[in-house]
C-alpha cells in the first residue's frame, strides 16, 4: 500500500473523497515528500551497516574503524568480505595462528573468482615442517634464514694464518657453522683448523686441500657432521673439540668420539683460522709447529701519523701467503618473525586478462600483506611469502673453475718490502734483485 492510500484510509468517512479530488492532490504532495524522507532515512540507516552499505564512500568510512582501505581494483563485495574477515579474526584474538590462517584462507578463496584466476596449491611440506591447509596456506614461525659473514664476503673468503673473523648469530639459539674451505696454490691449505674463540669449539682437517679442491662441512638432520672433498667422504680425517685452549700444546687426537661442528653462540663469535702442523700429515713446511696465541696477528706497518693502525712487533708474523678460502654460513631462526607461505603461480586466467601473471601475483601478495600488517602482534615482523612449485634434480657432473691468483693475494700498503738485494740462503728468489 502506498503512503497516499494509507493517508486517505485514515480520513473520517465524510472526507473520503474519490480519486482526483483537490484533497487527494494536496495529500499526494505531502505523501511524496514523506516518501523521500523515508528513503533518506533508509539510506542513512544502510550507510551504518557493513552488510547493507551500497555506497563505496560509506564502505570506506566503516572500514576505517578497522584501519582498512579499499584497493582500486577491489570490488565492493570483495572489500566487504575482507573487512568482515578482519573483524572476525580480531574477535577470535587476531594474533593467534588459527585466526590469522583462517583470515588469509578466506581472502585467498575470495580473490580467485574476483581476479579470474586459480592459483597453484602448495606442495606437501618437507619432513618436520607444518603442512599447508586445503588452500595451500602455511604458517611458519621463526623462519630459517641462511646467513653469511659480510667480512668474508668483502675479502673473497681469503684467509691467512692467524686471521680472525667475527661472525654474528642473530638467531634464537646457538647454531652449527657450515661452510666450504677451498685450497690455494702451493698446497698451503695443510692441516687447517677453525676455532671459535668465543666458546672453545674447534674443527680441524688432518690433511692437505689442494688447489681446486673443496672441503664441505655438512650437518645432517640428526646433528652428525660429515666432510666431503669432491663427493669423497673424508669424515674420518675430521676432528673436533669443545675445550680448545689457544696458546698451549694441542694434541691432534679427536677429543670428541665423533667430529662435531663448530657451534656459534648467540651474538658475536670470533672465528680463528690457523694451520697447525701434525705428525704423519704432509704440509709441515706450510703449517705452524707451535700453538699460537690469539693475540698474534699478521704483521702490518702503521700508517703515517696513525700508530694504532699497526701491529706490535713481538706479536706479529710478517707477511704470510693466504692458506685457504672460506665460505662460511649458518642457518638461524629469525626471532620475533613469522611468515605465511601461500601458493604462487597462475594456472587459469580469464581470456580478457590484461595484466601479466607476475603482476597479478604481486598485486595479490601485496593485498594479503596489507591485511596481515594490521593484525600482526606488536614488536613482530610478519610477511606473505609466495611459494612456487619446484623440483630438484641430482647433479652428477662437477666442474670446478679455479679463480686466477687464488693464493697469490698480496698485501696492500707498506706491510711488505720487495725488491731487496739478493743474498744467498737469506732472501727469497722472487723478491730479490741479482746485482
Amino acid at each position: 500500500m502506498e503512503r497516499i492510500d494509507a493517508m486517505l484510509d485514515r480520513l473520517p468517512p465524510m472526507y473520503r473523497i474519490a480519486g482526483g479530488s483537490v484533497v487527494q492532490a494536496l495529500l499526494s504532495l505531502v505523501a511524496e515528500q514523506m516518501a523521500i524522507f523515508d528513503e533518506d532515512l533508509n539510506r542513512v540507516q544502510r550507510s551504518h551497516w557493513l552488510e547493507d552499505a551500497f555506497d563505496r564512500g560509506d564502505l570506506t568510512k566503516i572500514a576505517a574503524l578497522v584501519e582498512l582501505t579499499p584497493e582500486r581494483w577491489e570490488s565492493d563485495d570483495l572489500f566487504r568480505l575482507r573487512v568482515k574477515a578482519t573483524i572476525a579474526a580480531r574477535l577470535k584474538g587476531a594474533v593467534t595462528p588459527g585466526a590469522l590462517t583462517d583470515l588469509l584462507t578466506d581472502l585467498l578463496a575470495a580473490a580467485e573468482p574476483e581476479l579470474g584466476i586459480r592459483v597453484m596449491r602448495a606442495p606437501r611440506s618437507a619432513p618436520g615442517e607444518p603442512e599447508p591447509n586445503a588452500l595451500g596456506v602455511r604458517l611458519v614461525e621463526f623462519p630459517k634464514r641462511r646467513v653469511r659473514s659480510p667480512a668474508l664476503l668483502a675479502n673473497g673468503g681469503v684467509l691467512r694464518p692467524l686471521d680472525q673473523i667475527t661472525l654474528r648469530n642473530g638467531g634464537l639459539f646457538p647454531t652449527p657453522l657450515l661452510g666450504v674451505l677451498r685450497g690455494v696454490a702451493g698446497g698451503r691449505t695443510a692441516s687447517p683448523l677453525l676455532v671459535n674463540l668465543t666458546n672453545g669449539t674447534a674443527l680441524g682437517y688432518a690433511g692437505v686441500i689442494r688447489l681446486g679442491q673443496e672441503l664441505r662441512f655438512v650437518v645432517l638432520p640428526n646433528g652428525e657432521l660429515r666432510g666431503f672433498i669432491d663427493e669423497t667422504d673424508v669424515t674420518s680425517r675430521l676432528y673436533s673439540t669443545s675445550e680448545f685452549v689457544p696458546g698451549v700444546p694441542f694434541t691432534p687426537v679427536r677429543p670428541d668420539p665423533h667430529p662435531r661442528p663448530i657451534q656459534l653462540e648467540r651474538g658475536d663469535n670470533v672465528l680463528w683460522f690457523i694451520s697447525l702442523a701434525m705428525f704423519d700429515v704432509p704440509g709441515l713446511d706450510t703449517a705452524m709447529l707451535a700453538m699460537a696465541s690469539p693475540e698474534q696477528r699478521q704483521g702490518l706497518f702503521a700508517e703515517t701519523g696513525k700508530p694504532d693502525t699497526g701491529t706490535l712487533f713481538d706479536l706479529a708474523m710478517f707477511y704470510d701467503k693466504p692458506a685457504g678460502v672460506l665460505d662460511a654460513f649458518w642457518d638461524e631462526l629469525t626471532p620475533a618473525t613469522f611468515v605465511f607461505e601461500t601458493p604462487k603461480g597462475v594456472v587459469v586466467r580469464t581470456p580478457d586478462a590484461t595484466e601479466t601473471a607476475e603482476a597479478e601475483t604481486a598485486r595479490l601478495v601485496a593485498w594479503l600483506d596489507e591485511t596481515l600488517e594490521k593484525l600482526r602482534p606488536a614488536a613482530t615482523s610478519a610477511s606473505i611469502e609466495p611459494r612456487a612449485l619446484a623440483s630438484t634434480q641430482l647433479l652428477r657432473d662437477r666442474c670446478i673453475v679455479v679463480g686466477p691468483g687464488a693464493g697469490e693475494v698480496s698485501p696492500t700498503g707498506d706491510d711488505r718490502l720487495a725488491g731487496l738485494g739478493a743474498i744467498f740462503d737469506v732472501t727469497h728468489f722472487d723478491d730479490s734483485r741479482m746485482g
